[in-house]
């Protein structure tokens, strides 16, 4: 609806073209797929959509822009990525105002930002308090992007890898993972991404992974006919409404993620926003004026049928969802006082800590080996085992696991703790630590696919093992 009004009362477009692109925007896989997810993707579009909307309703004075600028810095809050429209973009709008009003709006925007981050790290971050650990506190993130120097190479690596994240996004390829030897393709590509859930998907679909190949040709289609309806561009627009700064938008967007994250499906949702705008206003209202509506309305309906044959229709069943299989027994049966240890699969974690009753802590693989052998021998590892990730940074993992123990409690174990070691650099010893260690676990429960959940706990102290509950 934020789209609607924008392509309406702002951009000037029509209404049937609006909501064509609108449309378009609501049946995209990203948008369709996190639209009823517990996550910031498509929220984070409605708030970049509505301080555009304010900034483009009527001109105002520096204290309304402060105004606007203030909730600009509350949406940076609710996700860092929308610093880069909301103040690298956007505050080019306000120039034909004047630069008063430029002023406002970036000053507001950062106090209220800064002051949300001051806050967080005062009540959060543990002492000393330093500028070095304000800079920790703000980087703590920063580990889950892997950036490789820049050359040519990488920027054509990182090039491909956007155009595919960004295209699922837009038609979902969740069937390709079950077509014949192209897992191990794409895995080559986005060799930095876990894409276990995506294969384990595509393998349970069966035949209904080859009728996307049809709904692709008729998108493949559809967009030649509206691309073709619109020529030649309307570049006019470009002088005469605020399509550069949406453009740039686009621009900036891009150029970050493809930098950091060039590989992350879910990073690129938030670009579709400013993409359909764009979309709406250079080629859909032009082919529509031309005559050529038919055209707009096959690629909706194209990239509806494709979206929820190839893509929702996958993911509807339980059975086929990998990180529900692997964590089922979790949810079902974990007590207060167990403790869970995930490796490196962090929706797995927020999953569980969200769901179940244990406390959560993930590690990385390269950790595995030093925490098994360290549990198996009942000493503490040859170097720290700590958590990581966005919500599980820095906890001593070994210590709460033997305090785990110690109290009776359960330290549950799934799978991937015991094959997803990286053996090649393995010790002798810490080898031997893992195969002692998976002796002395029970497994509890083996979904029908062969995945196995262990539980460890010292017999004799507080509560007795059970195999359920």
């Amino acid at each position: 609806m934020a789209g609607l009004r924008i392509l309406v009362r702002n951009l000037a477009v029509e209404m049937n073209s609006a909501l064509l692109a609108t449309g378009l925007l609501a049946c995209s896989y990203g948008f369709w797929r996190y639209a009823a997810e517990a996550d910031v993707y498509v929220p984070a579009m409605m708030l970049c959509a509505g301080i555009l909307h304010l900034l483009l309703e009527r001109e105002g004075n520096p204290l309304r822009h402060a105004g606007i600028g203030a909730l600009a810095g509350l949406c940076v809050l609710f996700y860092q990525p929308n610093a880069i429209p909301l103040f690298f973009a956007f505050p080019l709008l306000l120039l034909r105002v004047g630069a008063g009003s430029v002023i406002a709006y970036g000053a507001a925007g950062s106090a209220v930002a800064a002051a949300g981050y001051l806050a967080g790290y005062f009540a959060f971050w543990p002492a000393p308090l330093s500028l070095s650990t304000f800079a920790e506190f703000m980087a703590q993130r920063s580990q889950e992007f892997m950036v490789p120097p820049l050359s040519l190479k990488t920027v054509a690596v990182s090039g491909i890898r956007s155009i595919l994240a960004l295209g699922h996004d837009l038609l979902s390829t969740n069937w390709v993972f079950g077509l014949p030897h192209v897992d191990r393709l794409v895995q080559r590509i986005f060799s930095s991404h876990d894409i276990d859930q995506e294969v384990f998907l595509a393998r349970h679909a069966g035949m209904l992974v080859y009728a996307p190949l049809v709904t692709l040709a008729l998108a493949g289609f559809a967009t030649w006919r509206v691309g073709m309806a619109a020529r030649p561009l309307a570049l006019t627009v470009l002088r005469t409404r605020p399509i550069p700064v949406i453009l740039l938008w686009v621009l900036l967007t891009a150029g970050v993620i493809g930098r950091l994250n060039p590989g992350g499906i879910e990073a690129w949702i938030v670009i579709l926003l400013p993409l359909t705008l764009l979309l709406a206003v250079v080629f859909i209202a032009p082919a529509r004026t031309l005559g050529r509506a038919r055209a707009a309305g096959l690629l909706l309906v194209a990239v509806a049928l494709h979206n929820a044959i190839g893509g929702m229709a996958l993911v509807q069943s339980k059975e086929s969802d990998l990180t529900y299989l692997r964590g089922e027994w979790v949810v079902k049966n974990a007590r207060t006082g167990d403790l869970a240890i995930i490796v490196g699969d962090a929706n797995l974690a927020e999953a569980l800590r969200y769901r179940s009753h244990a406390r959560v802590e993930m590690i990385s693989p390269y950790l595995l080996p030093p925490l098994a052998d360290a549990l198996q021998r009942r000493r503490d590892p040859d170097f720290p085992v700590v958590s990581i990730g966005r919500e599980f940074a820095g906890t001593d993992v070994y210590a709460l696991a033997r305090q785990t123990l110690a109290n009776g409690d359960r330290l549950i174990l799934l799978d991937d703790f015991f094959t997803r070691n990286p053996r090649f650099r393995t010790p002798e010893k810490w080898i031997h630590g893992f195969e002692n260690l998976k002796a002395r676990c029970r497994v509890v429960h083996r979904s029908a696919d062969g995945m196995a959940t262990c539980v460890l706990q010292e017999v004799g102290r507080g509560r007795q093992p059970e195999d359920g509950g």
